[in-house]
């Protein structure tokens, strides 16, 4: 099916880019409405289907993120109190609230990550938010290419576990909306292909500019990419801080330098793994 382009958008009667600009930090009514239309459904599947499982999952949310009572909770009215308790929360978090979700299907119910996930990206995208969710993290990427890119990664990652691990810290450190660590996340980000490239030669602890030279000769990295792989690492290293976790005095890095890190790094993850599982022999 086509993407729907209402007429009120085809004919300039809105403009999608204000609207961006109003979820930044923000929320609409309507991106509200929806994502509570979306979540009071599952819920109600969740009841009518696996009634326990829905009753774990409801006294889980009304003790873990509304911080209720459970005394006070009663399962028939579940509905009522929690859309009241929703429609309270600030901007960001409902998106805490929609990240609590996914985690405790993962927990419970892995099949249902998927669709999950891909249903909320398509509310987001349909009422134009600035961000998607991602490993069940909603972040501040909406390029679909970007977004595929990080799913790759994370995916090929899952027989590195210290590389997935890396890039799991870089991109929580990205999504935080109340006290976002972009310095840190660039950190993990190169922590991730540093700990990848020690793995695929089965050493430890070495720096990136000490096995480099022998990684790309290893896996036969074309030239740009060697470079690249180089330049991304001196940076990170030269300005003070990075490497470390902690910068000095006013920092110049935003949230533009770790988006760029997280998506490039992972690209880099992505090729690397797949060279190295071509089988190409040590040296």
């Amino acid at each position: 099916m086509d993407k729907f382009i209402p007429f009120s958008v085809r004919h300039g009667y809105v403009n999608p880019e204000e609207i961006l600009k109003m979820n930044y930090e923000s929320m609409t009514d309507e991106l509200k409405v929806r994502l509570w239309n979306f979540v009071a459904r599952l819920l109600q599947f969740l009841g009518e289907e696996q009634y326990d499982l829905f009753a774990n999952f409801s006294l889980k949310i009304w003790d873990g993120f509304f911080h209720e009572s459970i005394n006070s909770f009663i399962a028939s009215y579940w509905e009522e109190d929690f859309e009241k308790r929703f429609f309270k929360l600030e901007w960001y978090k409902v998106y805490d609230f929609i990240e609590f979700l996914y985690f405790l299907l993962k927990s419970n119910k892995k099949q249902f990550l998927k669709p999950f996930s891909e249903k909320i990206n398509q509310i987001l995208e349909e009422e134009y938010a600035p961000y998607r969710m991602i490993e069940g993290y909603i972040t501040p990427i909406t390029n679909e290419y970007e977004i595929q890119t990080i799913k790759e990664a994370f995916k090929k990652a899952d027989k590195y576990q210290p590389v997935k691990e890396h890039l799991e810290k870089a991109l929580t450190h990205l999504s935080n909306r109340t006290n976002p660590d972009y310095i840190n996340s660039i950190k993990e980000s190169i922590s991730a292909l540093e700990s990848l490239a020690n793995l695929i030669l089965n050493t430890s602890g070495r720096t990136l500019t000490q096995i480099h030279e022998k990684l790309c000769s290893q896996l036969k990295c074309p030239e740009p990419i060697k470079k690249q792989i180089k330049e991304y690492y001196d940076w990170a290293s030269k300005e003070e801080g990075i490497r470390h976790g902690k910068i000095t005095g006013k920092s110049t890095i935003g949230q533009a330098e770790a988006k760029l890190f997280l998506v490039q790094i992972s690209g880099l993850v992505n090729y690397l793994i797949s060279k190295s599982s071509q089988g190409v022999k040590n040296d």
